[in-house]
């Protein structure tokens, strides 16, 4: 038996053994909240007795309303809290972790309570996106999934010509910079659009940070996550990720392409100083703090670089290719992916690796039976984004005109590009003459749409 139907399993007796231990709660709510939660989040709901963590969206009439991560409207009324909580802490926005004991008794009698559970939010995200996509242009809804590099001026009327879905900032775009004008720069964009973009950057933290390298931004460069975990354990790795999703947030940022999601094999891979740890469980934690902290803060994050770097070489310099079996893939670099798929990342980026022993064709990037891992074995529903496709480790296998509709046909939804001038036009055309499907692009732009709602880039 595989990997991965052993992990299904193992969580499936986890989760009939939580009902059991809750049985006596006999409420819905908390065994739909169980249900789509990680054994880590079982655990800490059994013996802290959490309720639920969710934002206060509304407080009208008596009655709080809390959205959860899971997008969950919770109605509570006033009158079940217990004596000893004060209404007036709550506030519109922040984020509050519910237990039983706010609630003035304890689980075995939590049958007692006024909790009403609403689960409508993802229909009307959903209606929200479709709306918004049936009011685009092929011109338009290709735009939004090309994800391109911050040009060095007239960044507004490249937004507005190629409607694109987002900027991606490097290191060069904060030099000389200081944090009114980058809020400057970010807020006059999005103000100037129709659909508001993401505004994404790499900021993982060690040998990759676009911002905290200068010091108008930070008084040193956030460390690497695995010096902050050999700094400080996990308290100093959750420390340093709310100070890192704090200066994105407050610069205007909602996309972070991080966590690094990558197992390497030894000191010497490529990955290794920008990954967590090379034991896949450790790397699994990692992901998944990073992704609730982030989404806590509504900014997105991206795993990468799936299926996972191990050993390979730098696809930013050469080829590189992966002879791994599958299996090995499923018992070591898949886990770390399948902890963010299960606390919602928004997004899984692809790397340029080619695996041989599942498309010796073509570029994992590129590979249709890669994406096929990704969304029918690993049950992914988010957003695919390919690498950088100006990278070396592309280049030799196809043209840029080529990459953009190889990208798309593979099944990503948004590309990360430099050569946008040329390849969304190459991609309209694609879509006009059917060899391009406009049911895939309908289907990438509405992930994207609605990751955008729930982010809260769009209203």
């Amino acid at each position: 038996m595989n990997k991965i139907i052993s992990y299904k399993l193992y969580c499936i007796s986890l989760f009939f053994t939580a009902i059991f231990i809750l049985s006596a709660c006999g409420n819905d709510a908390i065994l739909n909240e169980i249900s789509s939660s990680s054994t880590n989040t079982i655990d800490k709901k059994i013996s802290e007795q959490v309720f639920f963590i969710g934002e206060v969206v509304e407080i009208k009439n008596d009655i709080l309303t809390f959205l959860t991560k899971e997008e969950k409207l919770y109605k509570i009324s006033i009158d079940s809290f217990s004596v000893e909580t004060n209404i007036k802490e709550f506030h519109i926005g922040d984020i509050y972790e519910l237990t039983f004991s706010d609630l003035g008794f304890s689980s075995e009698n939590f049958i007692q309570s006024r909790v009403e559970s609403f689960e409508f939010l993802h229909n009307s995200i959903k209606k929200r996106a479709s709306e918004c996509l049936d009011q685009l242009t092929i011109e338009q809804k290709v735009g939004q999934m090309f994800l391109i590099r911050m040009p060095d001026e007239h960044a507004i009327e490249i937004a507005l010509n190629y409607s694109i879905g987002g900027y991606l900032w490097f290191a060069k775009d904060f030099d000389n910079e200081t944090l009114i004008s980058i809020k400057e720069k970010v807020n006059s964009i999005q103000e100037s659009v129709n659909n508001q973009l993401f505004m994404a950057v790499d900021e993982e933290g060690g040998e990759v940070n676009r911002i905290s390298s200068f010091k108008e931004f930070r008084r040193e460069p956030f460390p690497s996550p695995r010096q902050e975990f050999q700094d400080g354990g996990w308290k100093e790795v959750k420390k340093a990720e709310k100070e890192k999703v704090e200066l994105l947030k407050n610069l205007g940022f909602n996309l972070n392409l991080a966590p690094v999601a990558d197992v390497p094999d030894t000191e010497k891979d490529f990955i290794f100083n920008r990954s967590f740890s090379s034991n896949p469980l450790e790397v699994a934690k990692y992901v998944e703090t990073v992704v609730e902290l982030f989404k806590e803060n509504k900014v997105g994050t991206v795993l990468k670089h799936f299926p996972g770097y191990g050993g390979n070489i730098d696809t930013h310099t050469g080829v590189s290719y992966d002879q791994k079996e599958l299996s090995i893939f499923q018992k070591r670099d898949f886990i770390p992916f399948e902890a963010g798929i299960a606390a919602n990342t928004e997004s899984i980026l692809v790397s340029h690796n080619v695996i041989t022993t599942l498309d010796s064709e073509y570029p994992a990037s590129l590979s249709k039976k890669v994406h096929s891992i990704l969304r029918n074995e690993l049950g992914f529903e988010g957003i695919i984004m390919t690498d950088d496709l100006v990278m070396d480790g592309l280049r030799e296998f196809v043209s840029p005109e080529q990459a953009a509709i190889l990208a798309i046909r593979a099944g990503n939804d948004i590309l990360i590009s430099t050569e946008f001038e040329i390849q969304i036009p190459i991609v309209v055309d694609a879509v006009k003459t059917g060899e391009i499907q406009m049911s895939q692009i309908n289907q990438s732009v509405q992930r994207i749409l609605e990751t955008k709602i729930r982010l809260g880039i769009l209203e």
